[in-house]
């Protein structure tokens, strides 16, 4: 789903936020061309601050498209939600 946040299967405390709506290439009922299910570990949902993920967008970027700058989840919290 659009906004949530995973870690990334590449090992290390590194995290991504979806931008977009990609459960196809991430979710569990992904499988790669050699049959074996992908799918980084989603653990939490962007609810407010999108204008942050716009400013880390903004970053300058190394030739494989990640951030040359050290990004950092520095507070969170737990919304209460309704959905079962």
């Amino acid at each position: 789903a659009k906004y949530t946040v995973g870690f990334s299967s590449t090992g290390g405390p590194l995290f991504y936020i979806n931008i977009q709506d990609n459960i196809e290439a991430h979710g569990p009922r992904h499988i790669d061309n050699e049959g074996d299910v992908e799918g980084d570990p989603v653990f939490a949902e962007v609810v407010e601050g999108f204008e942050v993920i716009q400013r880390i967008l903004a970053l300058p970027r190394n030739e494989d498209d990640s951030l040359n700058t050290r990004v950092q989840i520095v507070d969170t919290y737990v919304v209460e939600s309704d959905a079962k």
